[in-house]
């Protein structure tokens, strides 16, 4: 086996096993929000996408483009295996489109650049890639989730504006049976909406969730870009990948 072949399988091993790791602590984020989770799941994401960012301008052969995109795909998905749907299934494939897309995209980007700026390329790798990784994320919570879920959330994310609002205007013991009775109305009216109308506003919920998330996804793009550099950094020291040169001819039109 040539020392590029055992380069590339290693490489493709590493980012697999990126993906499942960052696919189960998705699952456990999702399954119960803490700081742990969170940070866990904030490394898991900036491995993975420093990682894809070698797949992508590395690897140019379009069926191992497409094997990887699928089999990491399909290790993202795998911990959720047990909650599996149609929907789910929806977002499994626009996901595997998403990363096939960052990694052919990453790859034109190394054929139409004179010089590599490493940084600048694995970063706009990262936005497409995080797309799909937000909406995995994003589907199979809200897939969990019930109307009065979703009612409930956005009542209580309300409380501390809605009281400091009454406090100003009744004393705290009343403000408080108050909001309390108000929020348990408007809850009793919003349950007798028709079903039809309730998957409506989950879906616009996840809908909302998934563009808050891609918003601020920007500043983990860069900080996996600054790793992701890094690590080209190191692989050039120590030779396991190499800068090299060639000259290009170029047509042109003219009077």
């Amino acid at each position: 086996m040539s020392n590029n072949k055992t380069k590339l399988i290693s490489l493709s091993v590493v980012i697999i096993i990126s993906a499942l790791v960052l696919g189960y602590t998705l699952f456990i984020f999702k399954g119960g929000f803490s700081i742990n989770s969170g940070i866990n799941l904030l490394i898991a994401l900036v491995i993975f996408l420093a990682l894809f960012a070698f797949q992508a301008l590395l690897i140019q052969r379009s069926f191992l483009v497409v094997g990887l995109c699928l089999l990491e795909t399909l290790a993202l998905l795998a911990p959720f295996y047990k909650s599996f749907s149609l929907i789910f299934a929806g977002a499994g494939v626009a996901s595997f489109f998403l990363l096939w897309n960052a990694s052919w995209s990453g790859n034109k980007d190394v054929i139409n650049t004179l010089k590599i700026d490493f940084l600048k390329i694995s970063a706009r790798i990262n936005v497409r890639v995080s797309v799909a990784i937000v909406l995995i994320g994003v589907v199979s919570y809200v897939s969990a989730l019930t109307f009065q879920d979703v009612t409930e959330s956005v009542l209580s994310s309300t409380d501390v504006v809605v009281g400091q609002v009454a406090n100003q205007f009744l004393p705290a013991s009343l403000s408080g049976d108050l909001i309390g009775q108000a929020q348990k109305l408007i809850s009793d009216q919003l349950n007798t909406v028709p079903d039809a109308i309730k998957r409506g506003i989950v879906v616009g919920f996840g809908v909302l969730l998934f563009f808050g998330i891609k918003g601020i996804m920007f500043i983990v793009n860069w900080l996996a870009a600054l790793v992701a550099l890094l690590i080209y950094k190191l692989l050039l020291a120590v030779k396991f990948i190499k800068l090299t040169t060639e000259e290009v001819s170029k047509e042109n039109i003219s009077f």
